[in-house]
């Protein structure tokens, strides 16, 4: 976990992991039995989730507080975290940009890699959902933020694939290829927009929830 934030007027950090679209060979395709497009949805908002909670993302609460790793004294990425009915996950690349706290604004890229083992949720009320890394899933995310204005926007390119298993017999594998929009102002996600696809539905008409 970052050390205690310091007090820096600019603060550039440059990338130290060459990533190719954040690692990974390349999303595979989808495969098996299918997910609704609810599912896909519930999917990629887990998915979201899980890099979110443990990078401090994704959260509707601009500020410069809400910056990841927000001293970036280490800007590499290296988590491994539980997910939330079982199994894990890891979330490993870097983080770079810059902080300006006379401005208080920030504007980063983070690069992150997640690997999942047997992660486990509910993808629905009786359902879970069993994923395993199909290799990965791959964020690019850029972040801004304007403490003045109260602003957040998040542009999230998440690419990769899963295969999965679910408690009611279906199995395969989701392929995703995703832009992700997330503008926030003040404690509500105003705006939430997406175009690609999640397991082979249109990720534009998916509710994906924060």
């Amino acid at each position: 976990m970052p050390a205690p934030r310091s007090t820096l007027t600019t603060l550039t950090i440059v990338c130290t992991l060459a990533l190719s679209g954040c690692g990974g060979d390349g999303p595979t395709g989808n495969s098996g039995d299918a997910v609704t497009p609810a599912e896909a949805g519930i999917l990629l908002t887990s998915l979201f989730g899980f890099v979110g909670d443990n990078l401090n993302l994704f959260a509707p609460a601009p500020g410069l507080a809400a910056v990841p790793y927000a001293d970036l004294y280490d800007p590499n990425i290296d988590e491994v975290d539980e997910c939330d009915v079982g199994g894990s996950g890891t979330l490993t690349g870097t983080i770079s940009g810059d902080v300006d706290d006379q401005a208080n604004t920030a504007d980063l890229n983070i690069l992150a890699t997640a690997d999942f083992t047997g992660c486990r949720f509910y993808i629905s009320e009786l359902n879970i959902i069993t994923l395993d890394g199909q290799p990965d899933v791959d964020f690019d995310v850029d972040l801004m933020i304007d403490e003045g204005a109260d602003t957040e926007t998040d542009i999230v390119d998440v690419s990769g694939a899963v295969a999965y298993t679910v408690t009611d017999g279906r199995s395969g594998t989701c392929a995703i290829d995703a832009t992700v929009t997330i503008t926030s102002m003040g404690t509500s996600a105003d705006e939430i927009t997406a175009t690609g696809s999640v397991c082979g539905a249109n990720a534009a008409n998916l509710q994906i929830l924060f």
